[in-house]
């Protein structure tokens, strides 16, 4: 089913105290489909916070990145799902085991999504201080494979590796991309990055955006142009 293009945009409320998210989330959710919340804002607002974001009648994310024995990946996915959470992120490099126990425990309540590199690493890092000579998109495809196999709904990479996920994987699998800044320039500490028009044509479904908006003078007018970018790469 084809999404609008705000539905596609998925908005990192990476700011504290609660208070100062959610009243960025009031401001932007006319203009995006989900909001992401991470460690941080989870531990400093509690399910308190949860359940207002959810009130806004938006997609919830938690960006968990969950890594541990598959036990308590599970235990941790169970209470993701009953916060009703609609994605949830756990890291690919946990196995397939751990992949398999969260999918059982989630269910059908909340998407599974495998994070494969993170996209602040680059090339030279992973040969450094991973040993992995490897290039990165082989490492990407792999982990993608290996998470869809093992029950993952989708998985989270940079728009650099979508030609060889959808080569190797189809269309069904779902992609998230986050690091998209403003003409692809990175900036900051996101590495592997590119244009949101540019990263829809490759394959994107949903597009990460965070400080670009949340950091802008006006981030409703910032939001509505990553809206109009998403449109351009025919979201």
């Amino acid at each position: 089913m084809k999404r609008m293009a705000g539905e596609r945009l998925i908005l990192a409320l990476d700011v504290e105290p609660p208070e100062k998210a959610l009243g960025l989330a009031r401001r932007l959710a006319p203009y995006v489909g989900t909001f992401k919340i991470g460690p941080a804002l989870v531990l400093a607002g509690g399910p308190a916070f949860l359940d207002t974001i959810k009130a806004l009648g938006k997609a919830l994310f938690l960006d968990l990145k969950l890594y541990d024995i598959p036990e308590t990946v599970a235990r941790t996915t169970r209470q993701a799902a009953a916060s009703g959470a609609d994605f949830l992120t756990i890291h690919v490099a946990g196995g397939a085991r751990m992949i398999g126990a969260a999918r059982e425990a989630a269910g059908d309540r909340v998407k599974l999504l495998g994070v494969t590199v993170l996209t602040s690493f680059n090339q030279d890092e992973l040969e450094r201080e991973w040993r992995m000579e490897e290039p990165i998109a082989d490492r990407v495809v792999f982990w993608a494979k290996l998470a869809t196999e093992s029950g993952a709904h989708g998985v989270v990479c940079s728009p650099l590796e979508l030609p060889w996920i959808r080569e190797m994987l189809g269309p069904k699998i779902l992609t998230v991309v986050p690091g998209i800044r403003p003409g692809g320039g990175a900036g900051d500490d996101q590495r592997r990055t590119l244009p949101a028009k540019d990263a829809i044509r490759l394959g994107a479904d949903f597009l990460v955006v965070g400080r670009p908006i949340v950091a802008a003078d006006s981030p409703e007018a910032a939001a509505e142009a990553f809206g109009r970018e998403i449109a351009e790469g025919g979201g």
